[in-house]
């Protein structure tokens, strides 16, 4: 007897499907909006569009499951299935998961507008707030929800790594001069990731990307070239000021 399906967001008793892919479950059509806005649409493909598999042999086809199930594995990774963002799921709670996908549809559009009534809390996960939407004062509150979203996915970002590469993201960091000299970088942040700064972050946005690739999966590096984008967009649009605390 197969298993009840689960809501893919919140993996609640499934009550329906997506009717276009009939791949993915939800327990509501609140839930469905919810992945809809975060990237499902990106992904949804009626049966009859998909192409049709690649005759394969079995060394192939054994790599091609493993990546479908999201479970490559890496020498400088911890084990287990890779979310659809690119952390591994043990890294992050399912909350930050969902919050990071949700980061990632705004990220992707460009628009800092989507920022706006963001309250992101010290976990990373957010909430919309009419108060927040309100009292939203341009591009400084803006920048601190870029941070924000900096710090979730710093905190995923390790906590995929092992040992093994936690240790390799350090030593790439310390050859980097302006984190040496000036930005405040020491090492423990990588060891405790709730402790990295401001100052520290904001080296991070433009420095991270190339210097993780070959540690963290290509949707990692990929989330955080598009929140450097993101906040360059923020503070072009306040004059190039941040605060960096």
């Amino acid at each position: 007897m197969s298993p009840e399906p689960l809501c893919f967001v919140c993996s609640s008793p499934a009550a329906t499907r997506c009717s276009r892919c009939k791949d993915c479950f939800y327990c509501s059509s609140s839930c469905q909006t919810k992945d809809w806005i975060c990237g499902h649409k990106m992904n949804c493909i009626k049966p009859e569009d998909r192409a049709p598999p690649r005759p394969a042999t079995s060394k192939n086809k054994e790599q091609e499951e493993e990546k479908e199930n999201g479970d490559e594995e890496s020498i400088w990774q911890i084990a287990g299935p890779l979310n659809r963002n690119g952390f591994r799921q043990e890294a992050l709670t399912d909350a930050q998961h969902f919050a990071a996908q949700f980061y990632s549809s705004v990220l992707s559009s460009g628009n800092v507008d989507r920022l706006d009534g963001m309250d992101i809390g010290p976990d990373g996960v957010s909430s919309f707030s009419l108060e927040a939407l309100r009292y939203t004062d341009s591009n400084s509150k803006r920048l601190d929800t870029v941070f924000a979203i900096a710090r979730l996915y710093w905190r995923g970002t390790v906590a995929s790594l092992n040992a093994q590469g936690q240790e390799q993201l350090r030593a790439r960091l310390r050859l980097c001069l302006p984190y040496g000299e000036f930005k405040g970088f020491t090492g423990e942040e990588v060891k405790e990731p709730s402790k990295v700064s401001n100052k520290t972050l904001d080296a991070l946005f433009g420095m991270l990307p190339p210097h993780i690739m070959g540690l963290v999966d290509d949707k990692v590096v990929k989330l955080w070239s598009q929140l450097a984008v993101i906040k360059m967009k923020v503070q072009g649009a306040s004059g190039g000021s941040g605060r960096m605390r």
